[in-house]
């Protein structure tokens, strides 16, 4: 779910940024927090990603392509006569 606040005080947004990059954590991630400790509510389970990342393959994998491809790159002079 997605909220948008406004007319936020200088003041509030400053402390809220300055926590957050205190805590290591993203803006959005430590207003989540805020508002969850605020109303008293436990942080539920993360919302799945909503991105392609599951499609990356890790170096080692592409690592394994590119030497498994090494093969079919190779030219047979003998084929090529």
């Amino acid at each position: 779910m997605q909220l948008t606040i406004r007319n936020v005080p200088v003041g509030v947004k400053k402390r809220i940024h300055a926590e957050a990059k205190a805590k290591c954590k993203s803006l959005n991630q430590h207003v989540v927090d805020l508002l969850s400790q605020a109303a008293g509510v436990k942080p539920g389970p993360k919302q799945p990603k909503r991105d392609l990342s599951f499609l990356r393959s890790s170096n080692a994998e592409a690592k394994a392509v590119e030497s498994a491809k090494k093969e079919f790159d190779a030219i047979d002079p003998e084929t090529w006569r």
